[in-house]
C-alpha cells in the first residue's frame, strides 16, 4: 500500500492535552466511519516510525477532508510531533485500515462505551449514522473522562441528543475537580453496571485502554450480550 499525503489545515486545543487536527488529502481519499490511518511520523528523519488513528470525522458527503482527535502524550513521539505541526504542513500516511466499523445489518440498538480519545472513531460513527444515513435505530453513547477541565465533544453529543431522539447521551466524570458538580460521577464502568440491556438486541462498541475493555466486556458478558455483539478497538 503506498504513502498518501494530506496537509494539515488547521488545529483545534480541545483541552490542556487533546487536540483536533483536520487534514486534506492531496488525492481522493475515502473511508468507513471507525477506520484509522497509520501516519509516519519524522520528527527524527533518521528513524522515522509509524503510529495509528483513528478518523474521528464521518465521512464527507462532499470531500475528502478527515480529522483526528489526538492526546498529546509525555514523550510519546506521534502525538508531540502532530502537535507541533503548523496549517499547510504535510503528513504521509497508510490506510485507511481497520474492522471496527458500524454494523449495518443489525436492527437493534447500539451501545457505544467510550473514554478519552477512545470516543474517536464512535464519534465517526455516531455522525455517520445520524447525519449521513438518517438512521433510525436506537444509539446510547456513554462517555467517560477522569477531569471536568478535560470534557470534549460535548456540545456535538448534547446537539445530536436534541436533534435525534432516537440518539442518547451519558457523559461521566471520574475525579471532578469541583466540590458542586452535579452530574454523573464515576467511571463508565459505573454506569453500564446501571444500564438495562437487552441482550438479543443490544451490540455494544467501545473504545479505549486495555483496562476498561476487559471490565467493560466482562460486565456485557454478565448481561447476557454475545460476544460477537461486543465490538472493540484497543488503544494501548
Amino acid at each position: 500500500m503506498p504513502l498518501q499525503t494530506a496537509k494539515l489545515l488547521k488545529k483545534i486545543d480541545l483541552t490542556n492535552d487533546v487536540i483536533e487536527l483536520s487534514f486534506e488529502p492531496n488525492a481522493p481519499f475515502s473511508f468507513q466511519a471507525g477506520q484509522f490511518i497509520s501516519i509516519k511520523v519524522v520528527d527524527n528523519p533518521a528513524s522515522p516510525v509509524i503510529r495509528g488513528y483513528s478518523i474521528s470525522s464521518k465521512p464527507a458527503l462532499d470531500s475528502s477532508n478527515f480529522e483526528l482527535c489526538i492526546k498529546i502524550v509525555e514523550n510519546g513521539r506521534g502525538s508531540n510531533w502532530l502537535n507541533s505541526l503548523k496549517p499547510n504542513d504535510e503528513i504521509q500516511f497508510l490506510g485507511p485500515t481497520g474492522k471496527f466499523v458500524f454494523d449495518e445489518t443489525f436492527t437493534g440498538t447500539s451501545l457505544f462505551i467510550a473514554t478519552g480519545t477512545g470516543i474517536s472513531p464512535l464519534k465517526a460513527m455516531i455522525e455517520d449514522q445520524l447525519l449521513n444515513k438518517n438512521t433510525t435505530r436506537k444509539i446510547h453513547l456513554i462517555f467517560g473522562v477522569r477531569y471536568i477541565s478535560g470534557v470534549f465533544y460535548g456540545e456535538i453529543f448534547k446537539n445530536l441528543a436534541t436533534k435525534f431522539p432516537n440518539f442518547t447521551y451519558e457523559l461521566t466524570i471520574s475525579r471532578p475537580e469541583k466540590e458542586d458538580y452535579t452530574g454523573n460521577k464515576g467511571r463508565v464502568t459505573d454506569l453500564l453496571r446501571n444500564q438495562q440491556l437487552d441482550p438479543a438486541s443490544t451490540k455494544a462498541y467501545m473504545c479505549g485502554l486495555k483496562e476498561m475493555i476487559v471490565e467493560v466486556s466482562t460486565i456485557l458478558d454478565q448481561k447476557g450480550l454475545p460476544k460477537d455483539c461486543v465490538l472493540f478497538e484497543q488503544y494501548d
